[in-house]
């Protein structure tokens, strides 16, 4: 039986259940057999956070998922006393601000998953 464990990822929380550990990182979770210490089970997402928010008899995980999309706004940077300042004309002044421009934002996606089929030894006070 193993009583000594190295994950691949820094560990966030670790459970056990009957015949394995879950170790629970930002990214996702690896298990660990506690008879030959092997892989059991792993999710390791970089796309994704995972935090854990309920661990008595069910796993409850919340995953936020990151994704970066493209905006197009207009162009609020230069402003016409801005561009005057390095002599531009009014006309160039108001073909600039016009334009469009992309910016990245980073949107989030909050979703709840429940670890089906494991069991926290863990009993609650």
């Amino acid at each position: 039986m193993q009583t000594h464990f190295i994950f691949d990822s820094r560990l966030e929380y670790a459970i056990p259940l009957s015949d394995s550990v879950l170790g629970f990182h930002k990214h996702g979770i690896q298990g660990k057999s506690f008879f030959r210490g092997t892989i059991t089970q792993e999710l390791n997402d970089p796309s994704k956070d995972y935090h854990l928010i309920g661990k008595d008899s069910l796993i409850v995980l919340k995953m936020i998922k990151r994704r970066r999309c493209t905006n197009l706004k207009i162009s609020s940077l230069l402003s016409s006393q801005n561009v005057k300042d390095v002599n531009v004309e009014d006309e160039a002044v108001d073909d600039i601000n016009e334009e469009e421009v992309e910016e990245e934002e980073e949107e989030e996606e909050e979703d709840i998953c429940v670890l089906t089929g494991h069991i926290s030894t863990m009993t609650p006070p």
